[in-house]
């Protein structure tokens, strides 16, 4: 029934990047261009009165959200809205993009949520995704025989049970380039289990969120900033097991970082000039990078798909194909020199299919490359590749 509707539409999600700026090489300073729209974010005990309090901030399609300063009670528990990914729909990674100081002695929580298990008699959806992170898969549905899971969605969307082997984790997307032009997505969804008769199954844990912070202040973090991916249903076989969503990313940009807090996710990178803190994560597969800010950024550089096929593309709202087959896709960028050598990846969370094309930038900064796409949903990854 899900290849049906796949062959359908093709939803294209952009992944667009946010670079740094700098002033001179003499004094350089990161200065995240924040507009201050969105005022002030301030959360205090009387907002939180009690650990864990829960706070939902809204951040719209294009997730993000502009602030002149953040400060996030050690009792506030924030979660984002919209979020996760599947089919039909996709949230974006958070970006904040803040003009002076970011405190979080809170939790900002964009972990993906567990799968849950099924009745006898019914199936259940997957897991959502953290924001920026993609759903888990269904468990098998029910029937008059065994029927297997649906595969996590996401580009490393984990593979459903067919009854005779267990379901697959999701797996995160590939890593960014060299120039600090960070590819920003969050974790896939894990498989779901078999639905065997009048057995239990369970349905795929969703993905961990992504979350950016950047600011022209310090970035002060004695709280918590998790993108974990939630766990699978347990149904008590190994086929019948929904399993886990993987972890998401974190990347934080800021003139000084500090604070002993912690950061869980699959990839933190935390870019700073002055860092005096003593973060930590918990996450078993993951360390936190950290890398310092050079003079030598190229001021706002950005990279991003702009048409396919000649039709417009518009950041942060989902593109749908009438068919599969060999698409067009425009390159454009800004701050990149003449040359630069470009990576387009465009993966298939369904099909389990990848398509890689390179090209150079002309002397606009643009380029294109041509691929042959198959229905389903897809992820569009452009990032400059190593040694460019």
């Amino acid at each position: 029934m899900d290849r049906i509707r796949l062959r359908r539409q093709t939803i294209i999600m952009i992944c667009t990047t946010l670079m740094m700026s700098s002033t001179t090489q003499a004094a350089f300073t990161f200065d995240s261009n924040g507009t201050d729209a969105d005022g002030a974010w301030t959360l205090n005990s009387s907002d939180c009165p009690s650990i864990n309090t829960p706070i939902v901030l809204d951040v719209g399609s294009s997730g993000v959200k502009q602030f002149s300063s953040i400060s996030i009670h050690q009792n506030c528990r924030v979660t984002f809205t919209p979020a996760g990914g599947s089919f039909d729909s996709f949230s974006n990674p958070v970006r904040l993009i803040v003009s002076g100081d970011v405190t979080i002695n809170g939790i900002l929580d964009l972990d993906g949520e567990d799968g849950t298990v099924s009745t006898s008699t019914s199936s259940v959806a997957g897991g959502q995704g953290g924001s920026g992170g993609f759903d888990g898969g269904r468990s098998g549905l029910a029937g008059a025989s065994s029927n297997p899971g649906g595969s996590g969605y996401g580009p490393g969307g984990g593979y459903g049970s067919n009854c005779s082997s267990a379901a697959r984790v999701g797996l995160i997307a590939p890593a960014a380039s060299n120039i600090r032009n960070q590819l920003l997505i969050g974790g896939s969804g894990g498989g779901g289990g078999c639905k065997y008769v009048s057995h239990l199954a369970g349905g795929g844990g969703g993905g961990g969120g992504a979350l950016m912070v950047a600011t022209s202040g310090t970035i002060i973090i004695n709280g918590t900033i998790t993108a974990l991916g939630g766990n699978g249903g347990y149904a008590y076989s190994s086929a019948a097991d929904g399993k886990s969503g993987s972890d998401g990313m974190v990347y934080l940009i800021a003139n000084r970082i500090e604070g002993s807090g912690a950061i869980h996710a699959s990839r933190s990178v935390v870019e700073t000039l002055d860092y005096s803190g003593e973060l930590t994560s918990s996450s078993p597969l993951s360390q936190i990078e950290f890398q310092r800010l050079e003079h030598s950024l190229t001021p706002a550089a950005q990279l991003q798909v702009s048409q396919i096929d000649g039709q417009t593309i518009t950041t942060g709202a989902p593109l749908i194909l009438s068919a599969a087959g060999e698409v067009t896709l425009q390159i454009t960028s800004s701050g990149l020199s003449e040359g630069t050598a470009v990576e387009v990846i465009v993966t298939n969370s369904r099909l389990y299919n990848k398509s890689t094309a390179t090209t150079n930038l002309d002397v606009y900064g643009n380029g294109s490359v041509t691929m042959t796409l198959e229905s389903g949903v897809m992820s569009v990854l452009t990032y400059v590749t190593e040694g460019s």
